[in-house]
């Protein structure tokens, strides 16, 4: 059974869905705000008590993360998320980014495993790795294929990512041609961000051809871009296709809800932002600036949607790029 229970097809590559999980409802293009030891400012605890007294309803965490924790924190936390997910969503990451930035060659699938099975996430990503340099194109496809396999067979339903990595576009796109067609079916797929290409205009090419790819196969195959949360970016990959994201952006900067561009946390008086967060006085400045950034998020992720089913993409754009970038990039989004 799909998880995907509706679709609406909006102009181009642009869809929402609608899936349900553990009896839970949730509509894309979303975003799950992701907590990680890596690229952070806070630790865990205070970044996920943040978001459960914001109350947004998605976020990611790192099995790396959870991994680490003293025994009693981790209890700790493992309260928090059984008690949060009963009406949210948690997403658990298969700890990747965290390893590779800290260069920890420990990191393993059997520490990932007991993670998986302590959280009994709503949604995983399979487990993976940072292809190098010295390896060939057959030598990723293997490892990423065993890895599907590995980690698939924990599922408790149909809510494992298949992570995809590549060392560059065309290759990315070849692997999750092949992937598709491997054993298991993909419910969900995720790609990074960062292997999509260098430009925008490379991004968007290598996100539709993916969507293109999965279309075929499966139309309501949800894809994922992990490590995303610059809002144009997203708006961009979501018209060419993509479902959902997550990044650690909103607990590193701040996000002005007029421009969509980031600036320093210290910054946020500086926008004179009258969003409820920003109104909200006898807060923590900290605390203020992270509120701001989860209902910016929220906020956001509904004007994608109302965006789609209006099927106003274009003038979307339109206002949010530019004159000479928007003559470069509506080319991609002509019907």
């Amino acid at each position: 059974m799909s998880l995907v229970t509706s679709v609406y097809q909006g102009t181009g590559h642009s869809k929402i869905y609608q899936i349900q999980i553990h009896g839970k409802n949730l509509v894309l293009p979303t975003y799950f705000p992701a907590i990680s030891s890596a690229e952070t400012r806070f630790m865990l605890e205070p970044l996920l008590e943040a978001i459960l007294r914001s109350g947004y309803p998605r976020l990611l965490v790192s099995a790396y993360d959870l991994a680490k924790l003293p025994e009693k924190r981790h209890q700790n936390v493992h309260r928090i998320l059984s008690n949060y997910k009963e009406n949210n969503f948690v997403f658990l990451d298969s700890g990747t980014f965290e390893s590779f930035w800290f260069n920890d060659k420990q990191w393993s699938f059997s520490k990932y495993k007991k993670q998986l099975s302590r959280i009994c996430p709503d949604m995983y990503t399979s487990f993976d790795s940072v292809p190098t340099l010295q390896q060939s194109y057959e030598d990723i496809e293997h490892e990423t294929f065993n890895n599907i396999r590995n980690s698939h067979k924990l599922k408790r339903n149909n809510s494992c990512l298949f992570a995809c990595h590549g060392q560059n576009p065309n290759q990315l796109v070849k692997l999750v041609k092949n992937v598709v067609k491997f054993e298991v079916v993909p419910e969900m797929i995720g790609i990074p961000e960062r292997d999509c290409g260098k430009t925008i205009e490379d991004k968007i090419k290598t996100v539709q051809k993916i969507r293109d790819i999965l279309d075929e196969f499966n139309s309501k195959t949800v894809f994922h871009i992990l490590g995303l949360g610059n809002p144009l970016t997203m708006a961009l990959l979501t018209f060419s296709g993509a479902n959902s994201f997550d990044s650690v952006d909103w607990s590193r900067w701040i996000v002005d809800r007029k421009t969509f561009q980031f600036t320093d946390l210290a910054n946020l008086p500086l926008l004179h932002c009258s969003c409820k967060a920003c109104k909200t006085k006898q807060i923590d400045y900290s605390l203020k600036a992270i509120f701001h950034n989860l209902l910016f998020y929220q906020d956001f992720i509904l004007q994608l949607q109302q965006v789609i089913v209006d099927r106003k993409e274009i003038g979307f754009l339109k206002r949010h790029l530019d004159k000479a970038g928007f003559s470069k990039i509506v080319k991609f989004f002509k019907s």
